[in-house]
Order: C-alpha cells, then sequence, then structure tokens
C-alpha cells in the first residue's frame, strides 16, 4: 500500500539521518564578515563543474523523460505491490534499510530536499520537471556511492 511505501522510505531517511553531528553557530558577528569573504572570493572563481554522477544524472534523464511523460502515473497500479511473496519483499526492505543505514547523512538529506521539490512541481499527469526529474537521479547517485560498493 502506499502508507507502506511511504513507511519504508521514511525509514531509510531517519536511519541515515540520525548519525549527523550537531555543529553549533559560529559566534555572534563571524557569519557576516565569513559570508562577505566567501563571495568575494566567488567573484573571480569559475563555475562549480559537476562530477560524474552528477553527468551521468543529466544524461540519463533527458534520455528517460520523453518515456516518463508517456506513463500514466494516475494509474493505481503503482500503488499495489508486486505479487512477490512477503518473504522476498521483507528481505529487499532489509537490504535497503542496511544501505540506508550506510549512506551519507548529507547525501540522504540532499536526496531528501530534491524529492521535495521534484514533488513539488508535478503536473497534472504526475510528471515532474525535467530539472526535477534529473536533480533526483542525481541524489540518488550521489546517495548509492556514498554506502560504499560493499552495500
Amino acid at each position: 500500500s502506499k502508507a507502506r511505501s511511504v513507511l519504508i522510505v521514511a525509514l531509510v531517511v531517519f536511519t541515515g539521518l540520525r548519525h549527523s553531528t550537531f555543529v553549533p553557530a559560529p559566534a555572534r558577528g563571524v557569519a557576516p564578515m565569513a559570508a562577505a569573504g566567501g563571495m568575494l572570493a566567488m567573484l573571480g572563481a569559475p563555475a562549480a563543474h559537476a562530477d560524474k554522477i552528477d553527468d551521468a544524472a543529466k544524461k540519463l534523464s533527458e534520455a528517460s523523460y520523453p518515456f516518463l511523460k508517456e506513463i500514466d502515473w494516475t494509474s493505481d497500479v503503482y500503488a499495489k505491490l508486486p505479487t512477490a511473496g512477503w518473504n522476498p519483499v521483507l528481505k529487499a526492505v532489509d537490504k535497503m534499510i542496511v544501505m540506508g543505514a550506510a549512506m551519507d547523512g548529507a547525501a540522504l538529506k540532499a536526496g531528501a530536499d530534491a524529492h521535495h521539490k521534484a514533488i513539488g512541481s508535478i503536473d497534472a499527469k504526475g510528471v515532474t520537471s525535467l530539472a526535477d526529474y534529473t536533480a533526483v537521479n542525481a541524489a540518488i547517485g550521489h546517495m548509492v556511492a556514498s554506502a560504499g560498493q560493499a552495500k
């Protein structure tokens, strides 16, 4: 069911985010100076370049977006589990949870933020924008990469 899917995603996100560390804010008056210094340093800096994951996500998204737009996302078939038995589904969910626990908290947060933004741009047919779809694919790539190859 849809509620079960949401619960699984929430568990994966929570498991990864609980390892984040609290770092207190800098002393008053230091932050504006640091921000101004950062802005000045960036004035002559070249634009940041995407990494290989971002490049691959862009290529994947551009190639698959036309197909994505053809799918009837309003169908209830996407809210149903496949006809697999409970044990294989449970094992798959367990693997997702283990992988989520191994992911970098910042990568998980970026993934959750990208998904949240993409949900906000969904049209009447259930399709997000190409830019948001690309951001989600890149975020998933970074999340998976942060878990390491063993997971």
